[in-house]
């Protein structure tokens, strides 16, 4: 269960950083 709520949160910081690229 625990990992399900990780990936979620890695899935969520990914798309936030997509949305704002630092590149």
């Amino acid at each position: 269960m625990h990992e399900s709520l990780n990936l979620s949160i890695r899935l969520a910081f990914f798309h936030q950083i997509s949305l704002f690229p630092s590149d």
